[in-house]
C-alpha cells in the first residue's frame, strides 16, 4: 500500500464535483489500504465553508489557506509555498511514496518543490487541457498570453511526471502531439458516476409523455439557449412532458427559452445532493448534454456522462465529433443533434427497460467508483 499526498488548489472539499471526483475516491483508496494526506490549497474567502473538518473520513485533510484570489498567479504564493508552513507540513508528514495533483496548478507548485519529495512518484492528474480552456474562461485580453504560460508549463508537466492520468484516448493523444513519447506514461481513468447502477423489475409503466434532464449547472460549456434548443427539438420527435435541471440556474429564465421554442413542456429547477444522483436520474427517460464546439470539449468525459450511462439513459448531444460521441456509441447511448433530424431516437430503446439495465452494467464495469478507485489505485502501486 501507498504512502500518497494528493494536491489539489481552488477546490472546497464540500463541492459537488469534488464529493464524487476526489472526496469518495480517497476514501475508496484509503479503506483499501492507502495513506492519503490530501491538501487542499484554498483562497481565504473559500478556507472558512471548505468543510474543514473531516474527522470522519479515512484520509487526512488539510485545508491550507492562502490570502489571495488568485492563487496560481501569485509570485507571494509561490514564495510563501516554497518558504514557511505549507513546505514544513509536506516535510513532516513524509516521505511519501506518491504525490497525485489533480489539476495543473497543483502540479505546478508540486514541481518548484519537486526536490522536497526525494524519491516520490510524481503524477500528474489534469481534469481538462487547462491552456485551451483559459482562453475560454478567462478576458480577451489576457486570455493568450495566459494561456501561453500553460502551455509552456503544460510541457514542463508532462515531461517530468512519472504518471500522467487523463480522462480520454482522445486527451491522451493531445498530449501526445504536446510532447511525443508521453503516451507511453498516460493512463485514460473516466469519471467515476457513483457506486451504484440503474437496476429495474420489470418493464417501465406506461406514461403518457417523455422526461428530459440536465444534470449540472448553467455556464462556460452549456447556455440556457443550449438547453432550450435541445429540449424543444427532442420535443418535436417525442411527446415530451418536462425537462427537468438538476443543479442551479435561473428557472424563470430557463423556462422562458424553452417555451419560445415549445410552450407545452413543463420546466423545473432542482437542487440535488451527490447520494441521490442515480435514484433522480433513474425517473428520467433521456439525458442532455450540449456543449460548446473545440477541442476543449472534443477530448472531455464530464462527470454527468458517467452518471446518465450508470442510470441507464440514453442521452441527446451535439458534440459528433468527440470523446462523448465515442463514449456514447459504445454504449448504445447516443442521439445525435446537429440541428437537423436527431440520429439514433428510434434505436436507443427509450422506455425499454431491459437495454437501460444492459446500458447501465456496461458502463459499472469502467465507470463505477470501484472500478475508478482501483484504476487510480493501480497507477500509484505501478
Amino acid at each position: 500500500m501507498s504512502r500518497v499526498l494528493y494536491i489539489t488548489c481552488g477546490e472546497r472539499a464540500v463541492d459537488g464535483l469534488i464529493e464524487s471526483q476526489v472526496r469518495a475516491i480517497l476514501r475508496e483508496r484509503a479503506n483499501a489500504g492507502d495513506h492519503i494526506t490530501w491538501l487542499a490549497f484554498l483562497p481565504a474567502h473559500r478556507y472558512f465553508d471548505s468543510g474543514r473538518s473531516q474527522a470522519d473520513e479515512p484520509f487526512e485533510y488539510v485545508p491550507f489557506p492562502i490570502p489571495v484570489r488568485n492563487l496560481w498567479m501569485s509570485p507571494t504564493f509561490v514564495r510563501c509555498l516554497s518558504a514557511v508552513s505549507a513546505l514544513r507540513l509536506i516535510t513532516e508528514r513524509g516521505p511519501w511514496d506518491v504525490v497525485h495533483c489533480r489539476s495543473y496548478p497543483a502540479a505546478y507548485w508540486a514541481l518548484i518543490l519537486i526536490q522536497q519529495f526525494a524519491d516520490a512518484k510524481f503524477v500528474f492528474d489534469p481534469r481538462g487541457v487547462y491552456p485551451e480552456e483559459s482562453l475560454v474562461s478567462r478576458p480577451s485580453r489576457q486570455a493568450h498570453a495566459f494561456s501561453s504560460k500553460w502551455s509552456d508549463i503544460e510541457q514542463r508537466l508532462l515531461g517530468s511526471a512519472d504518471a500522467v492520468i487523463c480522462v480520454s484516448d482522445r486527451m491522451r493523444a493531445h498530449f501526445e502531439r504536446r510532447l511525443p513519447g508521453v503516451s507511453s506514461r498516460v493512463t485514460v481513468v473516466p469519471c467515476s458516476g457513483g457506486a451504484r447502477r440503474y437496476e429495474c423489475p420489470g418493464d417501465l409503466p406506461v406514461d403518457p409523455g417523455l422526461r428530459v434532464c440536465y444534470l449540472g449547472s448553467i455556464g462556460t460549456w452549456t447556455g440556457l439557449d443550449a438547453i432550450g434548443a435541445a429540449v424543444a427539438h427532442v420535443g418535436d420527435r417525442t411527446r415530451l412532458q418536462s425537462l427537468t435541471l438538476f443543479g442551479s440556474c435561473d428557472e424563470r429564465a430557463l423556462t422562458e427559452a424553452v417555451a419560445r421554442l415549445n410552450p407545452t413542456i413543463r420546466v423545473a429547477v432542482r437542487a440535488i445532493r451527490h447520494q441521490s444522483v442515480l435514484d433522480e436520474l433513474s425517473e428520467q427517460d433521456i439525458g442532455l448534454l450540449p456543449r460548446t464546439m473545440g477541442l476543449v470539449n472534443q477530448v472531455s468525459w464530464p462527470a454527468k456522462l458517467s452518471e446518465y450511462l450508470l442510470a441507464g439513459l440514453p442521452v441527446v448531444t451535439n458534440m459528433r465529433d468527440s470523446n462523448i460521441a465515442d463514449v456514447l456509441r459504445g454504449h448504445d447511448a447516443l442521439i445525435l443533434d446537429e440541428g437537423g433530424p436527431l440520429q439514433g431516437l428510434d434505436s436507443v430503446g427509450l422506455r425499454d427497460s431491459r437495454k437501460r439495465v444492459a446500458r447501465a452494467g456496461l458502463a459499472f464495469n469502467t465507470m463505477s467508483l470501484a472500478a475508478v478507485s482501483a484504476q487510480v489505485g493501480r497507477v500509484w502501486e505501478s
